[in-house]
């Protein structure tokens, strides 16, 4: 059983949200787009901060676990420019990080094993896209995201062969650093002035460096991209939009190598929903975002874990959007991930907490 729940917290640690608008910007303009196409569509340009903070408790079933707390004390910035024809957006974010603090029962007359997590999750974001003729918008993208991960174990430590050992001292390992790199083309399409389509195609790379063992292989796939959006409404005017949109990330399994280990890249499927009313200069938001991860064909031996891990994010939010000037957001951010194993137990991770948007549209 703790083995199972020790492989199973290493795999839930890896969500955030992405507020992705695929067809078109959000309303909210502080907020980045996921398409570089969508950056094409903006009708100001802004520079904004953007605030977020979240805790909440880690339960296996209804037994509390510990605690997680994602945040930063550095706001990421967003700067977007929109011209007649282009749009261009950048988006930094160096301070985001993920704390898991966990207490795992072990079994009678050997210690609890605590288990303390740190990773950091800087992101960056660059969008380039052309609009033709007021009805096409196409765009270039490129990301970097990487997660620097340090962890403490104390108390007792699993081990595959020998079980639990009492640890008589805590022992910290720094993992290493995960870096993914994204370069994407999209297009959206703009019909009858109210309706929009987008596709587009991104590839993935990843390299990960390993500080206690060996490096892992490098990976590459290629994600899919489609959006379907309506707004209705001109800038200054009262404006409704509503967006759906859909990324499909393949399975990409790379076996290993002499000095580097395997690396599984597990099949996901992200499909995000936003809806956006506002009145004058009032803003009122919600975005709903789902993932689901395909862990047992990934080709690794981990026979307690289902076919399927599920992360689901909601934001509610209002905001204060001149179409010039200061603007204001501020948003209710929950998220959930549950994953269940073959015995039954059923591992949740719930943060809870708030994002602040501030910016200026000029």
């Amino acid at each position: 059983m703790i083995k199972r729940l020790t492989i199973t917290m290493l795999l839930v640690l890896s969500y955030l949200s992405a507020s992705a608008q695929v067809a078109t910007p959000l309303l909210d303009r502080t907020m980045k787009v996921q398409s570089s196409a969508a950056a094409g569509w903006r009708d100001k340009s802004t520079v904004g901060l953007q605030a977020f903070s979240a805790t909440g408790k880690v339960k296996a079933d209804s037994f509390e676990l510990g605690e997680v707390e994602i945040g930063g004390s550095i706001p990421a910035v967003l700067a977007a420019f929109k011209g007649e024809a282009i749009g261009l957006e950048l988006f930094v974010s160096t301070d985001t990080t993920k704390k898991v603090d966990l207490n795992i029962p072990i079994a009678t007359g050997i210690p609890n094993q605590a288990v303390k997590t740190e990773q950091k999750l800087p992101e960056n974001r660059l969008n380039l896209a052309y609009v033709f003729g007021e009805a096409l918008s196409v765009g270039l993208g490129y990301r970097l995201n990487e997660t620097k991960e340090e962890q403490t174990i104390s108390g007792s430590l699993i081990l595959p062969v020998l079980g639990a050992i009492p640890l008589s001292s805590p022992v910290t390992s720094v993992d290493g650093k995960e870096t993914e790199t994204g370069l994407m083309v999209s297009a959206s399409l703009k019909l009858a002035d109210i309706f929009y389509v987008a596709g587009g195609m991104e590839n993935v790379d990843i390299k990960k460096s390993s500080d206690i063992g060996s490096d892992s292989v490098d990976n590459a796939w290629t994600n899919t991209i489609v959006g379907l959006g309506l707004l209705v409404g001109d800038p200054g005017e009262s404006r409704f939009r509503v967006e759906y949109a859909i990324i499909q990330s393949p399975e990409s399994v790379k076996a290993a190598e002499t000095g580097k280990t395997a690396h599984s890249h597990y099949k996901t499927d992200y499909n995000t929903m936003s809806l956006e009313a506002q009145f004058g200069d009032v803003l009122l938001s919600y975005i709903s975002e789902t993932s689901k991860y395909d862990i047992a064909d990934s080709g690794l031996d981990l026979d307690a874990l289902d076919d399927e891990e599920k992360v689901q994010i909601t934001l509610f939010g209002a905001g204060w959007m001149p179409e010039e000037g200061l603007i204001v957001s501020a948003y209710m951010w929950n998220a959930k991930t549950t994953k269940s194993l073959t015995d039954g137990t059923e591992i949740t991770f719930e943060p809870k907490g708030y994002r602040v948007n501030l910016g200026w549209n000029f």
